[in-house]
């Protein structure tokens, strides 16, 4: 039986959106003009962004085992497939 999970279905929306700030902040580092200064403080919102998204993703995971629900993210796409 298929069961929608609304904490699941938060969760996976937070990681979408925090991957796709850390793939923003990455995109703009390559496309800086060489400056340390810019550069600098372009790489620390990569640092943070990555931060970002490893703690949503490892608290959706954590969410999945602990609750059981089924959550298939792919590369592009976010699938959600919760079972309860």
């Amino acid at each position: 039986m298929m069961m929608n999970c609304p904490i699941a279905e938060a969760l996976l929306d937070e990681y979408a959106i925090a991957t796709v700030k850390y793939f923003d902040a990455a995109e703009r580092l390559t496309s800086l003009p060489v400056s340390h200064a810019d550069f600098k403080d372009a790489k620390f919102l990569v640092e943070e962004a990555a931060m970002e998204c490893r703690q949503t993703r490892l608290a959706l995971e954590r969410h999945r085992l602990e609750h059981d629900c089924m959550v298939a993210v792919a590369s592009n796409t976010a699938l959600r497939e919760t079972t309860l």
